[in-house]
């Protein structure tokens, strides 16, 4: 069994994942779909270092997502969307730089980690790259994103919980001009004061 390299779940699968999903050591896909799917997800998905795709869409599962998600080293595409997930750790911080992650509709909420900081393909390619957190429940993001000196791409995060006041050093900021929609339209009854979304609709 541990020499699978693909599994999937499809819907009409129920129950909690095995936490023996860990024993399937040479994954190098894993997709699991279905709302029958619920729990958490295992820790022992950090033992599968070899995935290049994880595809978790459309299930019960909630919580926080384990930290040893941070393992996942050989990760290309990470699709974790339309869950009941709560909390990203801040080790997901550790994962390949120029991979894509697709975090969308989910239930993650607090502040967005400081740690979720990824980069434009270093080899020069045009692929995406980047996380998109939207639809989700943020209700605070660091200005550091915008203001720090280096490359680091602002996630996407449309449909979330933000609101209050842009710090004027952010407008400032060589990057404002290129990330600023990353930000704008947020759920309704949220939205920074001195932002108007409809800035960006020209």
């Amino acid at each position: 069994m541990n020499r699978v390299v693909g599994f999937v779940m499809q819907d009409g699968s129920n129950g909690i994942l095995s936490d023996k999903i860990g024993d399937l050591v040479k994954l190098r896909s894993l997709s699991l779909y279905g709302k029958g799917l619920y729990g958490e997800l295992p820790k022992t998905i950090g033992n599968l270092v070899n995935l290049e795709s994880l595809v978790i869409s459309s299930t019960s599962l909630s919580g926080a997502l384990p930290k040893e998600i941070g393992n996942l080293k050989n990760i290309e595409v990470m699709q974790i969307y339309f869950n009941e997930f709560t909390e990203i750790p801040k080790e997901f911080g550790n994962l390949p730089k120029s991979a894509v992650y697709m975090m969308q509709h989910n239930k993650f909420a607090g502040e967005v980690p400081e740690t979720l900081r990824f980069y434009e393909n270093s080899d020069g390619s045009s692929g995406i790259s980047g996380i998109d957190l939207s639809y989700n429940c943020f209700t605070s993001f660091p200005w550091s994103f915008f203001t720090d000196d280096d490359d680091c791409l602002v996630p996407h995060l449309w449909g979330n919980r933000l609101s209050g006041t842009i710090p004027d050093e952010v407008f400032k900021s060589p990057k404002w001009e290129r990330w600023k929609t990353q930000i704008s339209r947020q759920e309704k009854g949220y939205g920074y004061s001195n932002y108007p979304p409809e800035e960006d609709e020209h």
